[in-house]
């Protein structure tokens, strides 16, 4: 049984209105559901953003598309029910298929979702608002963090956000490449006859007063060196990590599944605006030539605000073995 409810934009057909929390309940395998918008104008925008709630992990998967004139499918993306809770979804619309110039979106009239492959169990979810946003994803995970770079995650990372600085690269063979390989980003290089050296950027642009830290995770090639740079305020640069070297404990090659992934980070020292973030790789002089791809792996970046716990007092205790 469903119901239509229309004391809103977010109106989603299709689904069954709660009045108590005031969104829709969706039983995700029993049939589509749609929010008619039309006509609305999207260029310009970056991001879809969609509040989903899910009592199970299921599976389910799930494909919502950005509909047109005429029932016209100007985009798509799927997605699986992997989660519990809450799931402030942000989509880079970008990332839609078939890819597209922005002009697509000149004329956007619904989105819909549907299932089409269903869960271990059935599918329940609570669907809220959604709204399009000019600027970039970010995903506020607890009190503390916020993640500006979801690296590993195909859906929700941006590998053309990162550029490459070409007057402080040096590239031996061929093209340096940025991509989604598995399950995050990475940056690299084929090996030539001299050392190579990538830096790629990406842009923010965005206030970071109420942020005390700047935080991020990536392992790379073990015979390579990796830098990376925020630039805050104009100009001033904040280091996380200054031409570090794995060493063999630590991992044994960027492409390995055993290496280790290494956190960093860096105190943003009252800075205002984070313009952009450098990622620098450089091969060591002492290098193996083998002829392989030299390169380094982002799964993340994030901000982390203070929070009470940073001033609360350290407390200590002391263990006495019984066996030592």
């Amino acid at each position: 049984m469903t119901e239509e409810h229309n004391s809103s934009m977010n109106t989603w057909v299709g689904g069954r209105w709660d009045e108590r929390t005031g969104r829709t309940c969706w039983e995700v395998e029993e049939g589509a559901i749609r929010l008619d918008l039309g006509p609305a104008d999207w260029r310009g925008k970056q991001a879809l953003r969609l509040q989903l709630d899910s009592g199970r992990q299921t599976g389910a998967r799930i494909c919502l598309a950005v509909l047109g004139p005429d029932e016209v499918t100007l985009g798509y993306i799927t997605f699986a029910v992997d989660w519990v809770g809450a799931n402030d979804m942000q989509l880079w619309l970008a990332n839609f298929e078939p890819r597209g110039d922005a002009e697509r979106w000149a004329e956007v009239r619904a989105v819909r979702m549907r299932c089409v492959e269903g869960g271990l169990w059935p599918t329940e979810l609570t669907v809220g608002p959604m709204e399009v946003m000019e600027c970039a994803p970010t995903w506020q995970v607890n009190e503390s963090d916020t993640i500006i770079d979801m690296g590993w995650h195909p859906l929700m990372s941006k590998v053309d956000e990162w550029e490459v600085v070409a007057e402080e690269s040096v590239i031996p063979v061929g093209e340096p490449y940025s991509r989604y390989s598995g399950p995050w980003i990475t940056f690299g290089f084929h090996q030539g006859e001299k050392p190579g050296r990538l830096v790629v950027e990406r842009k923010f642009g965005i206030d970071i007063s109420d942020q005390s830290q700047l935080l991020a995770k990536m392992v790379w090639d073990k015979e390579a060196k990796v830098g990376v740079v925020a630039i805050v305020d104009g100009g001033h640069e904040v280091f996380l990590l200054r031409q570090a070297r794995l060493s063999l404990e630590e991992g044994i090659g960027f492409t390995s599944h055993g290496a280790a992934w290494l956190t960093f980070g860096a105190d943003l020292e009252g800075a205002q605006r984070l313009d952009s973030i450098r990622l620098i790789l450089e091969e060591a002089e002492d290098r193996t030539m083998e002829g392989r791809e030299v390169g380094m792996n982002l799964i993340w970046i994030l901000l982390r605000r203070p929070t009470a716990l940073d001033e609360a007092p350290v407390e200590t205790v002391q263990v006495r073995l019984m066996n030592p």
